[in-house]
């Protein structure tokens, strides 16, 4: 089965490939534990990517029984690194896959063993001449984006030709990468190419960061394809598990307004340049500004009392790691909660209420969230309104105290303006000026961003 062959089946939930050398192995504490037969990678009726392995040989079977009889892990705690396998498997065609970080189940009989696992993640490498970088990425979705740009369709019926054009592309350029985003058959393809010769270890993670920020929806790629550093790589990737849609809201609405895309493909690339050095450790780790989104987008989609839980704390997180610099104490500021904390000290009342008031003051020592924010409300940068808005609802969530019947009006158009300013913080971290939703005000008009590139100290 050629590469492309494997990719069309994989789009239809169809694959399977019949592996006649297939090695499971982990890296213990001092032994190296392997499996070694045929096999088959498939897709099970959920489209996951799962794999049979069997070792026909019973030889190491007492071996590797034993070593399983010592493998169970303490329930309610995070296995470690040596709990987890990886499979390299050599298909009918010649290809080499590899998937790593697998829970195996083996099961032992008199003809030999048979091992079963789930696979996340399949990867293919083989060299490449190509001497740009080019990443595609195909994302199994019905998410709507704004692709304004025009393909041309020809049906031919008989000996007559019907030509009808269709919107489904958008092409913009994010400083040397050129972008091409279409959406065909339930399918958005993302070709990025650039003329550098390497980019980001995990760019395509960034690229999904960059594109659940303007989405407010939590996506995932299917295929990978990325040439680069004389290596053509294909990933295969299971679909994650699906959770409740989220209810935060775009930051552009480009559904209702900015049809063309004009302001949320800028707002994208401006994301994008923003997060694009990070340097993450595994394919997974995010940017924390897109890690504090992932955890808002969640919370919104559960009750309207967690939707201002997640707000409250994710502007918080925002500011930690995009404002940190902001409102830092003196030395003499310091030095004054230092003598105030020492003449607590001497106190000589109730023990329980001098300890507390010394951790009351200790905190003191850390910059509030809201002491930022009333920096940068000074600075134009947030509006006053969003910021007294998000402190209602941080405050009372914090507190455990949902908002009553009457009160769910009020709390609702809390979250919103909390939404706005979130979204400002962001666009001033990462320099973006222009059009955005404003659900701070009725009827969600747009509204401009008069973005300050100046972060006061």
């Amino acid at each position: 089965m050629s590469l492309h062959e494997t990719l069309e089946a994989y789009r239809k939930g169809n694959l399977e490939l019949w592996c006649p050398i297939m090695t499971v192995y982990k890296e213990g504490s001092s032994n190296l534990i392997e499996y070694l037969g045929s096999g088959l990678i498939r897709q099970n009726e959920e489209q996951r990517l799962e794999f049979v392995l069997i070792e026909g040989s019973s030889a190491a079977l007492f071996e590797n029984l034993k070593r399983m009889l010592g493998n169970t892990a303490e329930i309610g705690k995070l296995l470690p690194p040596d709990k987890y396998y990886s499979l390299e498997a050599t298909d009918l065609s010649g290809k080499t896959w590899k998937a790593e970080r697998l829970l195996v189940n083996p099961y032992f009989g008199r003809a030999g063993i048979k091992v079963m696992g789930n696979i996340y993640l399949l990867d293919h490498t083989e060299s490449s001449d190509s001497q740009n970088t080019a990443v595609e990425l195909e994302i199994f979705s019905d998410i709507k984006l704004p692709l304004a740009e025009a393909t041309k369709k020809t049906v031919s019926v008989g000996k007559n030709e019907f030509v009808s054009w269709q919107r489904n592309m958008a092409t913009f350029k994010v400083g040397q990468c050129e972008f091409t985003i279409t959406n065909k058959n339930g399918i958005i393809t993302v070709v990025v190419t650039s003329e550098n010769t390497s980019t980001p270890k995990y760019f395509e993670t960034r690229i999904i960061e960059a594109l659940q920020y303007i989405t407010a929806r939590t996506i995932s790629w299917r295929i990978l394809q990325k040439t680069g550093d004389g290596k053509s790589i294909t990933c295969l990737r299971s679909p994650d598990d699906t959770s409740p849609p989220s209810q935060l809201s775009l930051p552009v609405d480009y559904i209702h307004a900015d049809f063309e895309g004009k302001w949320i493909w800028m707002l994208f690339g401006k994301y994008l340049e923003h997060i694009y050095n990070f340097e993450a450790e595994n394919r997974f780790e995010m940017h924390p500004l897109s890690a504090w989104l992932h955890y808002v987008r969640k919370t919104s989609a559960g009750s309207i009392f967690t939707r201002g839980l997640g707000l409250g704390t994710a502007v918080e997180g925002i500011l930690e790691c995009e404002f940190s610099k902001i409102g830092t104490l003196s030395q003499e500021d310091f030095r004054s909660i230092d003598e105030m904390i020492a003449h607590v000290k001497a106190f000589a009342g109730d023990e329980n209420i001098r300890k507390r008031t010394i951790g009351a003051l200790g905190s003191w020592r850390t910059i509030r969230a809201k002491d930022r924010l009333r920096i940068l409300e000074r600075s134009h940068i947030i509006r006053p309104e969003d910021m007294i808005a998000w402190d209602s609802i941080r405050n009372r969530a914090a507190h455990a105290t949902p908002p009553e019947k009457e009160e769910l009006q009020k709390w609702i158009d809390n979250c919103y303006k909390a939404e706005v300013l979130l979204n400002h913080l962001i666009f001033n971290a990462i320099g973006y000026e222009g059009e955005f939703t404003d659900y701070g005000k009725s009827n969600w008009p747009q509204s401009m961003y008069p973005c300050s590139r100046t972060v006061p100290s």
